[in-house]
Order: structure tokens, then sequence, then C-alpha cells
């Protein structure tokens, strides 16, 4: 897909969410009782250097609320986002990223770090779950340099 069109069929109103090119495959709809969310992973920008915004290219989580009409940005720079779970029974979210260690535009999960953030719907905040010393400490161990 290359934008999302959200239709309101009581208003007969159809609300374009993006006005530049984006690329995503997979849209999920989650239902609460105050709201219904509707997620996708898109890549915005070409950053595989390809010339064409594809999904080989770094992908953000965007999150539009239903109730208030709003689109939420998820996403680390120079990151991949490789799952998506929400907490049970919460709009909270944890997310598995992807880094881009190397800078080349794309995630290696062989060989580049993951870090698992939790993303705060209500405040719309990215908290770290694991520690610098902890997460550095397992990068050594993927290199082969942990002694």
């Amino acid at each position: 897909f290359n934008n999302l069109l959200v239709y309101d069929y009581n208003k007969h109103n159809i609300k374009q969410l993006f006005k530049d090119r984006i690329n995503f495959g997979n849209i999920r709809i989650e239902h609460y009782s105050d709201d219904i969310l509707i997620l996708f992973l898109a890549s915005t920008t070409d950053t595989y250097k390809d010339g064409v915004i594809n999904l080989l290219d770094l992908k953000k989580l965007f999150i539009y609320s239903l109730k208030n009409k709003t689109l939420k940005e998820v996403m680390q720079e120079n990151a991949d986002i490789s799952s998506v779970r929400f907490v049970e029974n919460s709009k909270d979210i944890i997310i598995k990223f992807g880094l881009d260690h190397n800078k080349d535009g794309k995630f290696d999960e062989f060989t580049e770090p993951s870090v698992i953030k939790k993303y705060d719907y209500g405040k719309d905040d990215l908290i770290e779950i694991v520690d610098k010393e902890l997460r550095q400490s397992l990068q050594k161990t993927l290199e082969g340099t942990n002694n």
C-alpha cells in the first residue's frame, strides 16, 4: 500500500493520512472499549538507497486513533521495527527495534543489535527496558568479542 484512507461512514467523510508516498504491507486493528486503533509498519524514506520507498527500507510504527482522529509515529533513529506486541489489557506496546549499526539503510539481524523498548501510548513516549550495560554485553557476545 502507498497511503491509507480512513472512511467515516456516518459523516460520509474520507481522511487521507499521508501527503507523501509511504509503503506498508499489513494493517492491524485493535479494539478497545474506548477506541479503535489502526496500526501499521511503514517505510517513509528510501533508506536502502535503491531509488524507491519499499519494504526494504527502515520502517516506523504508525498508530491511528479512530476516536481522536490522530496519527502517532513511533520510531528510533537508524532502526527498523522487527516486532510489535501489546501489553495485555493496555494500549502500551513492546517493540523490538533492529539497529542499523553500520548505517547502510537496512537491518541485518545476524550482525546488528536489537533493542526492546516499551511504547507508552498515553504519554507518547519510548522507554528503555534493557539497561545500557546489559545491551553492550549482549552486543559483544553477538560480535564474538566478549572475553
